[in-house]
């Protein structure tokens, strides 16, 4: 199996910034692949290939890497499966997983909503949301509207976003059949609307803005995932975009910081 396919994470200890790792997870392998750490607005025009694979999760797990996480667990990584969520792999891995959150088909998502630093976990059920924000196996603690059924959700930290109580610094919202729905005030309602993608295959992410300059305004880009080719539109309301080959059909996109 070639490196350059792969998942969904992170493994440094402490955020890097302006840096971000593509990474992939997969599902058939409970494999991560990460690839090369990047400043924002570097170049892509290079052969991407997993630098680092991590063993993690089991066969059909979906993989996650979040860009906060709790330092005392390795790698920042999880995986979700019919409801359980396992923050270690390996022989720690618990057989009914570390807490439970949501129901088999639900779609698992990972962001800091509570402002704390740590990425929360949390599932879209047919458009409602759920969140944890402790750290325990209690019940979702977070819940709201926002979508509806068949949509993918899409979450990214941005500082200066949301409504500064509940969804902290936060751009949120729905990916459907190529338009992406965005709430960038945490009031629940749709602030901003972009156009990019649309076919069936398409994997939808919110990254950092890929630009060098810092006040790049909106603070995010647009990216799709399509049988191992990524699609970065670098300005969501512009036209130009980036693509490179990093991945395969059947694997799960992500970045982390």
């Amino acid at each position: 199996m070639p490196v350059a396919v792969g998942v969904y994470l992170f493994l440094h200890a402490g955020d890097r910034g302006d840096r971000v790792r593509f990474t992939l997870y997969r599902p058939s392998a409970a494999e991560f692949y990460l690839d090369r750490s990047l400043e924002r607005g570097d170049s892509l025009d290079y052969s991407h290939v997993a630098t680092d694979v991590v063993a993690f999760g089991g066969p059909g797990d979906t993989g996650l890497a979040c860009a906060q996480s709790d330092p005392a667990v390795p790698g920042r990584l999880r995986t979700f499966a019919r409801g359980a969520w396992f923050m270690k792999s390996g022989k720690s891995r618990p057989q009914g997983g570390d807490f439970s959150l949501g129901v088999a088909g639900d779609l698992p998502f990972c962001a800091d909503f509570d402002g704390d630093g740590l990425s929360d976990s949390g599932v879209f059920h047919d458009g409602t949301w759920f969140i944890k924000t402790k750290r325990d196996d209690t019940a979702p603690d977070l819940r709201f509207w926002f979508g509806a059924p068949g949509d993918r959700p899409v979450v990214l930290n941005v500082q200066g976003a949301g409504n500064a109580t509940d969804r902290r610094n936060l751009v949120y919202g729905v990916y459907r059949r190529g338009m992406w729905y965005l709430d960038t005030r945490g009031t629940g309602q749709v602030e901003v609307g972009h156009v990019f993608g649309g076919l069936p295959q398409d994997i939808p992410l919110l990254i950092p803005r890929w630009s060098r300059d810092p006040a790049a305004t909106p603070a995010y880009s647009l990216a799709i995932f399509r049988d191992g080719v990524w699609y970065l539109k670098l300005d969501p309301d512009g036209v130009q975009t980036l693509s490179f080959s990093f991945g395969a059909a059947g694997d799960l996109p992500g970045f982390v910081r």
